[in-house]
């Protein structure tokens, strides 16, 4: 498979960037961070190790197997088996990337 990203990026026209800036540094907080991985099971750009005892946590507390399940499942926290059958998206050499800024540039520019 493909190892996918995500990203939350600020736009170079966003008309009120601090609050963005407020935004990620709210959903980078470990606790809210952990309380993110709960709900939708992907893996955090927090570190994992801190997320995923807050989840054991949570799961102890909550008396929830799910929780138990996901601090450990290894398509949302991937060890080396499965990694080794993963693959990440291409870099793009110097031409490709121009090409794709000229293509999207306009579009998520306005």
């Amino acid at each position: 498979g493909m190892r996918w990203v995500d990203n939350m990026v600020i736009p170079l026209k966003a008309e009120h960037p601090t609050d963005a800036h407020e935004w990620i540094n709210f959903v980078y907080q470990p606790e809210i961070a952990a309380a993110i991985t709960e709900w939708v099971w992907y893996e955090s750009p927090v570190d994992d190790e801190v997320i995923r005892e807050i989840i054991r946590q949570d799961a102890k507390e909550f008396d929830d197997p799910a929780l138990v399940a996901l601090a450990d499942d290894t398509t949302v926290w991937p060890d080396d088996t499965t990694l080794s059958n993963t693959h990440v998206y291409k870099n793009l050499d110097a031409e490709e990337e121009e090409a794709w800024h000229d293509l999207f540039d306009p579009v998520i520019q306005g």
